[in-house]
């Protein structure tokens, strides 16, 4: 009996003891709230849509670039050919639910930026103004995200709250029901009178978050792709005659730090110099798009070459080579001293004289064409091997608000859609068109938003992509310096094409409207059904 109390004691004093000490080390983590505690305060909803900005600019950097290689505009370059052979499957329409890193990134960060909005409108009521803000851009972002999934991917899964974790798989929306909650979004949005509005046309603060006119030209945009030309009209008027936008009068200004947050911009992702936080700021794209120095190129005249461009010579891997396709449109409409064409790309014949020599004598995915247009400045970049780019880009540009309005009233048969239009060319330093029709904004569409990254969804709406895109990449360009002067100077060049051995590249009808839903969420949502011809 005195062992058994003996024993009991004992036990008890250790079980105290174990309690006393796990109170001890029940420390709450530093620098993390618990979620219960969270969507409470006005700081609270100020950290929630920070994360839905700083998620939203990463998906869009990841967008920019497979987006811009589906359309015509541009060839996917690169150091050979299948160099990043996931953009070259995207390039070439040989696209599979498994054969594209980048189509599967961007599928899920569009998901993800859309949950965290899902955090907001589902924590947060509107009971203050800073609230009321943050709850209308979340809905913004959300609108965004699934009018990309809408346009690129169809029939993508609706959810607008967030999920339980048995109620994770679910089933492919309609269309109709996904346009309805992108239009209802933007509407929240818009009347919510929480989203403010630029103070004039020189105001580059305000728009440096979701402005009223941002939201209201978005929606603008969802009308016109659905075909609700009357609407989208009408909405987009609104953003004209606000008077708070306005062409720059420099169109090689667009994509540098010189044009950031500038009037033009009605909706741009912001970067800045943050040495912690390099990825962030889009630096990968930054390499990956810039030209082939040390690779192709070389720099034989530094001070001659600079005083041409602030070229960054240090890295580039020459991916996104502008095509001769998109040349000819230009040549066709502006001429060999065409101001657009120019600042958009320039020829091996323009950039020889700009104290450049070659390396290799051959590059892959190129037709003796060098995109000019974003090309990154040695100003713009952090001065280490894969830094981050810290000028901003802009998502939507009034230019385009001015195309799409002239879209809507050619639709309408409104004689302002020649006003419109005319804006755009009179920066472009063109003469003005009178009684425009929709080649005139097709083609307008083309040369003033060339390879940035709207073409194929414009194509896909018009109905033009089975045509315009019909041979896409099934002929491969390699640009090959083929002769030499005594001075080492290239003589003579040309361009080789080899017929590409895949035999489904190009665009395919009843296929290629869609992109593939990844294999990855297939595997793991079995409600979830396939695009066809996938």
């Amino acid at each position: 009996m005195k062992a058994y109390i003996i024993s009991t004691t004992l036990l008890l004093a250790a079980a105290i003891l174990i309690c006393s000490c796990e109170d001890k080390l029940d420390i709450p983590q530093k620098g993390v709230t618990n979620v219960e505690n969270f969507y409470q305060t006005d700081e609270d909803a100020m950290e929630a849509i920070t994360a839905v900005y700083n998620n939203w600019r990463a998906t869009f950097t990841t967008g920019f670039l497979f987006k811009n290689l589906m359309a015509d505009d541009l060839h996917k370059g690169g150091a050979w050919r299948d160099d990043n052979l996931d953009y070259e499957n995207v390039y070439e329409s040989v696209l599979t639910p498994a054969n594209s890193s980048h189509v599967e990134t961007y599928f899920s960060n569009l998901y993800s930026t859309i949950y965290m909005a899902n955090l907001i409108t589902d924590g947060f009521t509107a009971e203050s103004s800073i609230k009321s803000r943050v709850l209308a851009e979340a809905r913004f972002f959300r609108a965004y995200c699934y009018f990309e999934l809408v346009t690129l991917w169809g029939r993508a899964p609706l959810v607008t709250t967030v999920l339980n974790p048995g109620e994770y798989k679910q089933p492919n929306a309609d269309i109709a029901q996904l346009w309805a909650q992108i239009e209802q979004d933007l509407t929240d949005a818009i009347h919510s009178n929480a989203l403010p509005s630029k103070k004039d046309v020189n105001d580059n603060e305000i728009n440096i978050r979701i402005t009223l006119e941002a939201a209201t030209a978005y929606l603008g945009k969802v009308y016109l792709y659905e075909g609700k030309n009357s609407e989208a009209m009408n909405t987009l008027e609104k953003v004209v005659n606000s008077g708070k936008y306005a062409l720059i009068d420099d169109f090689g200004a667009l994509y540098h730090i010189e044009a950031d947050n500038c009037k033009e911009y009605v909706i741009e992702t912001n970067r800045h110099f943050d040495t912690n936080n390099l990825f962030a700021q889009g630096g990968l794209l930054g390499v990956l798009i810039n030209w082939t120095f040390n690779s192709f190129l070389t720099v034989k005249d530094p001070g001659l070459a600079l005083s041409y461009y602030d070229f960054k010579i240090d890295q580039g891997f020459g991916f996104m080579n502008p095509t001769q396709t998109l040349r000819n449109a230009f040549l066709k409409e502006e001429g060999e001293e065409g101001y657009r064409l120019n600042l958009s790309m320039k020829t091996w014949e323009q950039i020889m004289p700009m104290g450049m020599d070659v390396i290799e004598m051959g590059v892959s995915g190129n037709e003796g064409l060098w995109r000019w247009k974003y090309l990154p400045k040695q100003s713009e970049e952090f001065v280490i091997a894969w830094g981050g780019n810290f000028s901003n880009t802009p998502v939507l540009r009034y230019a385009d608000v001015l195309l799409m309005l002239a879209e809507a009233c050619v639709k309408t048969h409104n004689p302002d859609a020649s006003k419109y239009l005319n804006i755009v060319r009179t920066r472009a330093k063109l003469s003005p068109k009178s009684n425009i029709t929709m080649d005139d904004v097709k083609l307008e569409r083309q040369l003033e938003l060339a390879m940035e990254a709207l073409r194929f969804q414009d194509l896909i709406r018009w109905g033009d992509a089975p045509i315009v895109l019909a041979d896409k990449g099934k002929k491969l360009p390699t640009f090959r310096i083929t002769a030499r002067t005594e001075q080492g100077l290239p003589l003579r060049w040309e361009v080789e094409y080899a017929d590409n051995e895949k035999p489904d590249a190009g665009f395919t009808v009843g296929r290629d409207e869609y992109l593939p839903f990844p294999q990855t969420e297939i595997n793991v949502n079995d409600w979830l059904e396939q695009n066809p011809g996938y």
